[in-house]
């Protein structure tokens, strides 16, 4: 059989545990039906003439995840993808496309990620590249989660619109979200414990972080 037929009850597994770990997380409330399809290697149909071999490509709106496999590659943990697909009804899913990512990789149970930030002289988030922000996105939610709780967060993300993110966290938070986060970066600062390698990060979470994309 192929690699998609070889991948697929595992994936369908994998895909009920993320789903009951998101639950309440946007649309996933409503039953919003999500349609997983393990391909081979396809093209890319974003960049013509490009093979998409690893990663997924998110059509949030119509629920369905395309995800590349094959015997060396194996499908991604799918809470990324999932998350992706049940943001897709929040006002401000756009603007807040980061914090949705670290939402879903704490959720997926990436490891600490503190270690490998720590001591690093880190940019804005919108300035950061694919995995540095993945890292950084995860250390925050985390840093919201300890001062409140999930549903905190996930109210915060339910109400927050793209002209004025920092009234949900204001309300939910009580502060803005620059406040916020320069209250986290000043954490990771003095936090204890020795600094990590954002290398040795990535090795243990590699499945989590591969290409993400959104269908335009």
């Amino acid at each position: 059989g192929t690699a998609g037929e070889r991948f697929a009850r595992g994936t369908l597994n994998a895909a009920r545990k993320a789903r009951k770990r998101l639950a309440g997380f946007g649309t996933e409330a409503s039953g919003t039906v999500v349609r997983i399809h393990l391909m081979d290697p396809f093209p890319d149909p974003t960049e013509p003439g490009r093979l998409v071999t690893q990663g997924s490509i998110v059509d949030a709106p119509s629920g369905r995840i395309w995800v590349a496999v094959s015997p060396e590659a194996p499908p991604d943990e799918p809470e990324r993808a999932l998350a992706t697909v049940f943001a897709s009804g929040l006002a401000a899913a756009g603007a807040l496309s980061w914090l949705v990512e670290g939402y879903a990789l704490h959720k997926a149970d990436v490891g600490d990620v503190d270690a490998s930030l720590r001591g690093r002289s880190l940019p804005d988030l919108s300035e950061a590249d694919d995995q540095l922000r993945a890292a950084m996105s995860v250390s925050f939610v985390r840093f919201l989660l300890k001062a409140r709780d999930d549903a905190t967060l996930l109210a915060v993300l339910a109400e927050a619109v793209p002209e004025n993110v920092d009234a949900a966290f204001q309300k939910g938070f009580s502060a803005p979200l620059r406040v916020l986060g320069a209250r986290w970066r000043a954490g990771l600062a003095s936090g204890r414990g020795g600094k990590g390698s954002l290398v040795q990060f990535l090795k243990l979470s590699w499945r989590y972080l591969r290409p993400h994309r959104l269908r335009q």
